[in-house]
């Protein structure tokens, strides 16, 4: 019997894998800089629809809700001297 060796050149998905690794990394830094961390914890932990997989969320029902926070404490916090303000500043 004769060995046979067969090679496949997979350098296209390994790129195509690499390029998927970085925007990954790239959206999550940018929702860590919008969301608290612990309210992204309660996102993927715990949080409603997003804690599912991609397949569950497609195609969403008719009868979609915003998803319910349970246990509001989780994503609540208080700060002593913090004022937000949310504004819609339009250029001229």
């Amino acid at each position: 019997m004769i060995p046979l060796k067969l090679q496949t050149d997979v350098t296209a998905k390994v790129e195509a894998e690499r390029h998927l690794a970085l925007m990954t990394e790239v959206q999550h830094r940018l929702l860590e800089d919008m969301f608290p961390r612990h309210v992204l914890a309660y996102m993927t932990e715990e949080g409603g629809p997003w804690s599912k997989p991609l397949e569950a969320l497609t195609p969403i029902p008719a009868t979609f809700q915003r998803p319910v926070v349970r246990d509001i404490n989780k994503l609540a916090t208080s700060h002593n001297q913090v004022t937000l303000m949310f504004a819609d500043i339009q250029g001229g």
